[in-house]
């Protein structure tokens, strides 16, 4: 498999996301929630993180999609929670 995941330097997004050079979407994979929002600074999150999605079938799909094994299914999953788990921050604008 050919995994390629650039973050922005301070958002919680990718600037490329690609997955055997078929441009990927998070959205497949999980979404992105701020767990705190009520301890949250001005213009920002309390602990926003990535948060897998718990469906089989739907992990079956993703895999058909982007050519990959449970296995790269499952680092793909970690890469992401790694990634896009930021915790605190008060970038947004």
């Amino acid at each position: 498999m050919k995994l390629e995941i650039i973050p922005y330097t301070h958002v919680c997004g990718l600037k490329t996301f690609k997955i055997n050079d078929i441009n990927a979407d998070t959205d497949d994979f999980g979404y992105s929630e701020d767990l705190s929002p009520e301890t949250a600074p001005e213009y920002g999150c309390g602990n926003r993180q990535f948060i897998l999605y718990d469906d089989y079938e739907k992990s079956l799909q993703v895999q058909n999609k982007y050519n990959i094994t449970h296995d790269e299914y499952e680092y793909v999953c970690d890469e992401l929670v790694d990634k896009l788990s930021i915790g605190c921050c008060s970038c947004c604008s």
